[in-house]
């Protein structure tokens, strides 16, 4: 057909299609050779509305995305709550892209009604609030990765102007909130207005850059742990750069190396960043794992430990850390 939009080709896809069950790839994505047995199996075994997987980004560094297992056979309100509010803070146990989940038809076909064909941004999202509003039972499976996603700088998105991208998303951010008030009223209204305002941050940021300047969103919790030390911060990303801003206004924090497993990807004019193979050469008290998601921190923290032979003792994430009753860490 002619190009009207993914949305409109889901559609038209979706009224072609004439069996029970329905599952979205992208032409440059790729999933393994048994993953639609294994799917089908999962949701005849329980009825499931859908069930989900995780799944590996192809970047040139490939991380993989994971969930907790998860059996829901009855989604109550209450619950739905819990999942809305661990996917408003960026820790989703059900999670929002489209790709990583097999769906029974009719129930795709009743969340998907709702989203407009001429959507051109965000569809996913829109998607993934009817999907959590509609669905009844649930299974999220965390042993096992669904898709190879493909990160391209030339995709859709990537095209767009900042400006654009910015109007956009600011766009449907307030078209999510008011879905999300209008289909879950008693959601947190903190929990909603700070994922607004975070959204709205990073757009923000964005402009800022664009003009010279700079805005703060991340934040290392506990700089006191840190005082008088030597420290690595690892996380070239808008996380490793706040940490990196807010520890160098401490004159007793010395910050002796910025490491990322891709520093080319990132350019800044006010300091390297090197890669990890640097910790053979460098002393150093902590490295402050500098990244927002957990899986991914726990992966750069095994990779640490098991590649440079680093005790996890020394290795902090940013955002969460659990001390004992003495206040040690653990």
């Amino acid at each position: 057909q002619a190009n009207a939009g993914l949305v409109a080709a889901r559609k038209i896809g979706l009224n072609y299609a004439t069996g029970k069950y329905c599952m979205h790839v992208d032409g440059d994505d790729w999933i393994s050779e048994d993953t639609i047995e294994i799917l089908v199996n999962r949701i005849c075994e329980g009825d499931y509305d859908f069930v989900q997987a995780g799944y590996i980004i192809e970047d040139s560094t490939p991380v993989s995305q994971l969930y907790e297992s998860q059996i829901i056979n009855q989604l109550d309100n209450k619950e739905k709550l819990f999942y809305l509010d661990r996917w408003l803070k960026e820790k989703p146990i059900i999670d929002s892209p489209i790709f990583i989940k097999l769906y029974k038809k009719a129930f795709f076909d009743l969340c998907y009604e709702n989203v407009p064909k001429e959507c051109s941004y965000g569809e996913d999202y829109l998607a993934f609030i009817y999907i959590l509003y509609y669905a009844r039972k649930v299974a999220v499976l965390g042993d096992f990765t669904l898709a190879h996603y493909r990160v391209r700088n030339d995709s859709m998105s990537h095209k767009r102007s900042d400006m654009e991208m910015i109007l956009k998303d600011d766009s449907l951010t307030y078209r999510l909130y008011g879905l999300i008030k209008e289909l879950f009223g008693d959601i947190s209204e903190k929990a909603l207005e700070d994922w607004v305002i975070k959204r709205k941050k990073v757009n923000m940021r964005f402009l800022l850059q664009r003009n010279g300047g700079n805005m703060q969103i991340y934040s290392f919790p506990d700089v006191e742990l840190i005082r008088g030390k030597r420290v690595v911060i690892y996380g070239g990303g808008l996380v490793g750069r706040d940490v990196l801003e807010q520890l160098a206004k401490y004159e007793d924090v010395k910050i002796v190396a910025w490491i990322d497993k891709n520093p080319m990807k990132y350019s800044y004019s006010f300091r390297k960043l090197l890669l990890p193979e640097t910790l053979n050469n460098i002393g150093f008290d902590f490295i402050i794992i500098a990244v927002w998601k957990e899986e991914v921190a726990k992966q750069i923290e095994e990779e640490c430990e098991e590649k440079y032979h680093i005790p996890k003792s020394k290795m902090l994430w940013a955002f969460e850390r659990k001390r004992n009753k003495s206040g040690e860490m653990m």
